[in-house]
């Protein structure tokens, strides 16, 4: 529809796409993922945030489990803890914790682009 009228929409795609790949790689790292959870994490968020049955944590959350070699022990040992520095201690925990971080960050990118990117392109293209 924005083709036919003639309307860009690149740099509303680009804000779009930097605002919630970067607060998702962003929320990645803080929550103390590696480098690539956070690059996948970067890669997979403007889709994800469109799809409603996928979520970039999910992605991050799966490279950061390959790269910590998280196993049933871990599993175990997460009933069985009984400190907060334990739990951190817990490969398993890790990797909850980066698949949350990482959707915290890409859900606020996701609200920041409605009033910024999709309400202004919508006015373009329908007018209202």
């Amino acid at each position: 529809m924005a083709l036919i009228k003639g309307i860009n929409i690149q740099t509303s795609i680009t804000t779009f796409i930097l605002l919630t790949g970067g607060l998702a790689f962003a929320g990645s790292l803080l929550s103390g993922s590696k480098i690539y959870s956070a690059l996948t994490a970067f890669v997979v968020a403007p889709v994800t945030t469109l799809h409603p049955l996928l979520a970039a944590g999910w992605f991050s959350g799966i490279v950061e489990a390959k790269l910590r070699h998280v196993s049933m022990d871990d599993a175990v040992k997460v009933s069985k803890v009984e400190t907060f520095r334990e739990l951190l201690g817990n490969n398993l925990f890790r990797v909850l914790i980066v698949v949350i971080g990482t959707d915290i960050g890409a859900s606020i990118g996701f609200f920041l682009t409605i009033p910024k990117v999709i309400f202004p392109l919508f006015y373009k293209i329908f007018g209202f």
